[in-house]
């Protein structure tokens, strides 16, 4: 699965739960090493960055359940916006 396909699919989850959120860690921790830049001509993203590396510092449990899985729908429509923003930017 393409990593498209698979932000779109995290996206839409329902159902979260604690080991969701450790999978979830494991993704954004690829993010953090696969993007070797947060920004383009016009637009800073860093600011997503710093969300990923809030939402990974905060322990995965009962009680961070709700607050992390609000930062990760967050987190996650942010980074579909700054693809899209990356893609129409490329077909200029």
């Amino acid at each position: 699965m393409d990593e498209s396909a698979c932000l779109k699919e995290w996206y839409n989850k329902k159902n979260i739960d604690v080991p969701t959120l450790y999978l979830c860690d494991e993704r954004y921790r690829r993010y953090l090493f696969r993007v070797a830049c947060w920004e383009d001509n016009e637009n800073n993203y860093e600011y997503i960055r710093d969300k990923i590396c809030e939402f990974i510092q905060i322990d995965n449990n009962l009680y961070t359940l709700n607050t992390k899985t609000q930062l990760m729908r967050y987190i996650d429509g942010e980074i579909m916006m700054m693809t899209l923003n990356l893609i129409e930017d490329l077909n200029i």
